[in-house]
């Protein structure tokens, strides 16, 4: 199993994912500490993990990029979307 720190996965996010086509998986640091495993999509293994959030009406998609959830999260009192923006830079 391969690791990387988050620089070092966006210089290299192309190696990565091409090792985890061949069926390897990548854990993810950040500043030494795990949070994020990279793994390969099994056949058929997304469907069981979408259909229950489509089900339950947490989630729709049209077929399309996924529309996500009907009522806004908050992270320490902001918009996930603006967390995810703020790790980008």
């Amino acid at each position: 199993m391969k690791k990387a720190g988050v620089r070092e996965l966006k210089k290299r996010i192309s190696e990565y994912l091409r090792a985890v086509e061949r069926g390897e998986e990548v854990i993810v640091t950040k500043r030494g500490k795990e949070i994020a495993l990279i793994i390969p999509v099994r056949e058929g293994s997304m469907g069981k993990k979408v259909t229950p959030l489509l089900t339950e009406g947490i989630a729709s998609w049209n077929g399309g990029k996924p529309a996500g959830l009907k009522k806004r999260i908050r992270v320490k009192g902001e918009a996930v979307s603006q967390v995810i923006l703020e790790e980008r830079r």
